[in-house]
């Protein structure tokens, strides 16, 4: 039996299966199992491709990136926005596609796809994985000068044409029920929105059980880009205490940003270079010896719509002790594998990681539950593509139905 075409239109402005926890390589992990599959050969519209490494002869990329530096810029998007529909016409002349899938990006109230708004009735739709935005998505440095005052006056345009693109869709998938219900109340249908999260490679981030670390010394590890969303200082802040009453805790921050040098006088001015390590921007197969060789994972981040780090720690075998967000109150289990905390809380976050240090026991049960966790309900290949894949399968059922 010949496999289904489908249009993955578009599969974000970059693919880069090497720039683990982000939505980057959410794409490149959901085509490599889409296309492992064999049900469904891809037809895969992308900006440009960094890496991607995969044996499977189900897919073909068309990369349709501008030369304009600016990557962000309104120019650039726009660009994309018509090449890739162009692209799309004529893949869609050309082949016999049954299934057109928005991948990403699509921000809630901006992003429009003109080929949703102008469809076939004899094709399936299908848009995701989406999220909701972070609470700076519009407000920092990835939308300045005269593009900000553009989608300031475009905006009651462009969220008509983004809720027009989302009703036109047979299916939306979103990474969690908090991003379900912005779409309900956005007036979308419950019946057309799936929850499928995003997912971990569970055998590349292994599992490193407690007792075959070394226990001389207590490793803390936060990782990510260091902006003040983070909240690394809170976490700076906390440490001095921690090490007043402990004399074997280290704390390893992972990750670089605008706010890497204020934290680095923070930590001078702390007294605690002894106690702090940055590694800064690291490969990230390094950054999984990382997680191998630390015991705890803590984020104090105020605003995450998702928070895929969490399951690379929790795949790793580490307690993840964070604030209370969206990302992690889908995530973590309170008290089973890790702690939520209230935003800001000095005094959560010194009583959980003081629970955690005096009981070594507690470190090893909780690293063997996160594990268990991760493989159970996140892993990329076992769990997730799978339902990918039902989806496809669902979406060709009813363009069956339709056809008759």
């Amino acid at each position: 039996m010949l496999p289904v075409n489908v249009l993955v239109n578009p599969a974000h402005y970059l693919i880069d299966d090497s720039l683990q926890g982000s939505e980057y390589t959410w794409v490149a992990s959901i085509l490599k199992g889409l296309a492992e599959c064999e049900k469904y050969y891809l037809h895969i519209i992308t900006g440009a491709v960094e890496s991607f490494s995969d044996d499977s002869h189900y897919y073909k990329i068309y990369e349709i990136l501008p030369s304009i530096k600016d990557k962000n810029s309104l120019l650039r998007r726009l660009y994309f926005l018509f090449k890739k529909s162009a692209t799309s016409r004529l893949l869609n002349r050309k082949n016999d596609v049954r299934i057109i899938h928005h991948m990403l990006p699509y921000w809630l109230g901006v992003t429009f796809d003109p080929d949703f708004i102008i469809r076939d009735k004899s094709k399936a739709y299908l848009i995701g994985p989406i999220q909701s935005p972070h609470l700076d998505t519009l407000s920092d440095s990835l939308v300045t000068g005269t593009d900000k005052l553009v989608y300031t006056a475009l905006k009651r345009a462009s969220g008509y044409l983004s809720k027009l693109t989302l009703r036109k869709a047979d299916s939306i998938v979103t990474i969690n029920t908090h991003t379900r219900e912005v779409l309900l109340k956005m007036g979308i249908e419950a019946g057309k929105i799936d929850v499928i999260p995003p997912g971990i490679d569970t055998d590349k981030f292994r599992f490193m059980p407690f007792e075959e670390k070394d226990q001389e010394r207590i490793i803390i590890i936060t990782v990510g880009h260091l902006v003040k969303r983070k909240g690394t200082e809170l976490l700076i802040k906390a440490m001095s205490d921690v090490a007043r009453k402990q004399k074997n805790v280290e704390l390893s921050i992972v990750g670089d940003g605008p706010e890497s040098q204020s934290l680095k006088d923070l930590t001078r001015d702390l007294g605690l270079d002894d106690v702090v390590t940055f590694r800064g921007s690291i490969p990230h197969h390094e950054v999984c010896r990382e997680y191998e060789r630390s015991h705890i994972f803590v984020s104090m981040s105020l605003d995450e719509s998702w928070g895929q780090v969490y399951l690379e720690a929790m795949a790793c075998g580490l307690p993840v002790i964070t604030t209370k967000n969206t990302g992690s109150n889908a995530i973590i289990r309170n008290g089973e594998f890790g702690y939520l905390i209230e935003q800001g809380s000095h005094n959560m976050l010194l009583d959980r990681l003081s629970i955690l240090i005096e009981n070594k026991q507690m470190i090893s049960e909780f690293g063997k539950k996160a594990r268990q966790e991760a493989v159970d309900r996140y892993d990329w290949k076992r769990v997730i593509i799978p339902r990918y894949v039902g989806l496809y399968d669902s979406l060709m059922r009813r363009v069956a139905e339709k056809n008759h």
